[in-house]
């Protein structure tokens, strides 16, 4: 709206133009009448025409400063940030896959700017342009005929070729200019997977001592994607200096075609000095928006991943689906008769977590998403009381880790919708906050007390900052590093690189327990520590169901149960579990419960 009513303005100028030149500068001939179109006089007739150029000034002006408050940039940026984040947060296992890390990161830093600044604000922009080109056609064809202009048939001629020309142009040269975008599009895309691969393996490349290698290889690149810009601007340059010439010869047909008319008196010269400008405006404004298309072709690589990433499988209707209906199965539960009356607090602490007839496919796929190693696991019924410590053992490769992924969230199930859950259910009580501690130990580029309290929502008593330090100092952290923590701590350290492997492991554990979740979900927790460490972990972790929390304030009573499910690498971890479940998700039939806990690892496994 605000384009449209600046090309008015501009008609309006280019009228008022002819009006200054050949009504208000004219100087009557002795014994004319006086102009009948001056306002009074001559002299106010230039305080009139000024008065036409001051009202649109003000207008424009006004305009322009009220959209920085439209909000229109800010609300797409943030339409596309979101929908981008939350596509990725909730990617499927196949898109997971197929997701190249460096253009995911282009995408949500450079593509999103990209799109709304270049593609978004010049899409408005070309049709500012296209109503400007409209109404300077729209003058040329009017001007002449409105002034009575002998030669205005010949000039409406002229005019209307000079557009075709432009266009059929421009047409000529699309496909040399499209080919010459998409070969340096593709260049970019090839140039960032392989920083990304370089980024990914840098410690293969150290190993193998192939550097130099990854040097020429990305020297090579930077080569073709220098000469694919090189083309790419010789053929733009082409095509502006193509409009450039057009422009000029017409305008050149008009000084000569208008020139005669105006020597011959056919023309008057105020109406022929404003064609001459509305030529040579009219060519700079094809030339704009052959600008403002191409440059809003240009953000097509950016919206063509942010519509690929956007677009990619999720699991979103898997998880709203099992969402649904574990709370129904909640509130089923909770409402059944029983000693307590329907919807007692205490009944929720007394709801199972249970998996029957559930079956996972684990895939090695490409990143086109395509499967090429497949193995189908299936576990038929276990139900864990809440409260308890659960031990998972079995044999490598037979589901353990795969189940206590499901178990804490990390993983979905293939479960068919549950609509009839006498075939299949996977139920984890809808108010319990279940916590998945991996294998790998991960943390944050921040201070060691963001990485400890990254479980913990903020000004929650669980990050105090002496619970923080009484489990770390629980699990024989070492001085120096209890120092360390501190809230006030501006330092983002690299924490994996700077700490040992047990030190690293505990961390980890330190920072399950200060989450404190209903439910822990831990693999191997005595894997990387001697047998010292093993133990008074594993005495944590049985603490942690005991007193229904570590280091906590207030009556245990007044706690909700705490569960913890681990999987066993040591004897000791059978030895203080409430339940031991042996595990072959291969075999359709087996998961079996434990009953004698003195049967060795070894034999179960």
């Amino acid at each position: 709206a605000v384009g449209q009513l600046k090309n008015m303005f501009a008609m309006m100028k280019l009228f008022a133009n002819i009006y200054l030149v050949d009504h208000v500068l004219a100087t009557p001939k002795r014994g004319e009448e006086p102009d009948k179109w001056l306002v009074v006089n001559q002299h106010w007739s230039l305080v009139f025409y000024i008065m036409l150029g001051v009202i649109p000034l003000v207008f424009a002006h006004l305009a322009d400063f009220a959209k920085f408050s439209w909000k229109v940039g800010g609300t797409a940026r943030m339409g596309l940030s979101k929908g981008l984040v939350n596509a990725f947060l909730h990617l499927d296992e196949a898109s997971q896959a197929e997701v190249d890390e460096g253009l995911l990161n282009l995408a949500m830093i450079h593509d999103v700017e990209t799109l709304i600044k270049v593609g978004y604000v010049n899409f408005l922009s070309v049709f500012a342009l296209i109503g400007q080109i409209a109404l300077f056609v729209l003058f040329q064809v009017v001007a002449p005929l409105a002034a009575g202009s002998s030669r205005a048939g010949s000039m409406v001629l002229q005019m209307a070729l000079f557009p075709l020309m432009i266009c059929g142009a421009l047409a000529l040269r699309l496909g040399s200019t499209r080919r010459a975008l998409q070969e340096r599009w593709d260049a970019d895309r090839i140039l960032s997977r392989h920083v990304h691969d370089m980024v990914s393996n840098l410690g293969l490349l150290k190993d193998y001592n192939l550097r130099y290698s990854a040097m020429d290889r990305h020297e090579d690149l930077l080569r073709d994607v220098n000469a694919k810009d090189r083309a790419v601007g010789e053929v733009l340059e082409n095509n502006k200096y193509l409009m450039k010439w057009l422009t000029f010869l017409t305008v050149a047909a008009y000084v000569l075609n208008g020139g005669i008319s105006v020597i011959n008196g056919d023309m008057r010269l105020g109406l022929y000095l404003t064609m001459s400008k509305v030529f040579v405006g009219l060519g700079a404004k094809w030339t704009a928006l052959y600008q403002k298309v191409l440059q809003t072709f240009n953000s097509a690589p950016a919206l063509e991943r942010l519509v690929h990433f956007i677009n990619l499988p999720s699991e979103s209707r898997r998880c709203m689906q099992l969402s649904r209906d574990t709370r129904r199965l909640t509130l089923d539960f909770v409402n059944q008769p029983g000693d307590h009356e329907p919807g007692h607090d205490s009944r929720f602490n007394t709801i199972p977590i249970k998996v029957v007839n559930v079956g996972v496919t684990l895939r090695a796929l490409t990143r086109q998403g395509v499967s090429k190693v497949e193995t189908k696991l299936f576990f038929d019924d276990i139900t864990i009381q809440q409260g308890t410590l659960v031990s998972l053992v079995g044999q490598r490769g037979h589901g353990k880790s795969t189940l206590l992924k499901m178990l804490g969230g990390a993983h979905l199930p293939d479960c068919p919708d549950s609509e009839d859950t006498g075939n299949c259910m996977f139920f984890l009580p809808s108010h319990l906050r279940f916590l998945h501690v991996a294998t790998e130990s991960m943390f944050l580029r921040g201070s060691l007390y963001q990485n400890l309290t990254y479980g913990t929502f903020p000004g929650h008593p669980d990050g105090r900052v002496h619970r923080v330090k009484e489990v770390c100092r629980r699990l024989s952290l070492s001085d120096k590093l209890i120092a360390a923590i501190d809230p006030d701590s501006k330092d983002e350290l690299s924490w994996s690189s700077a700490l040992s492997s047990s030190e690293k492991h505990l961390l980890c554990m330190a920072r399950a327990l200060i989450a404190n979740p209903d439910v822990l979900c831990i693999h191997k927790p005595t894997l990387h520590v001697n047998a010292a460490t093993a133990e008074l972990i594993v005495d944590i972790l049985r603490e942690f169901v005991d007193h229904r929390g570590i280091e906590q304030k207030g009556q245990i009573q007044h706690r909700r149960p705490r569960t913890c499910i681990l999987t066993s690498t040591r004897a000791l971890s059978m030895d203080a579990a409430d339940a031991v479940f042996k595990v072959d998700g291969v075999d359709k039939q087996k998961i079996t419960k434990v009953v004698d806990k003195h049967v060795s690892l070894e034999e179960l496994c």
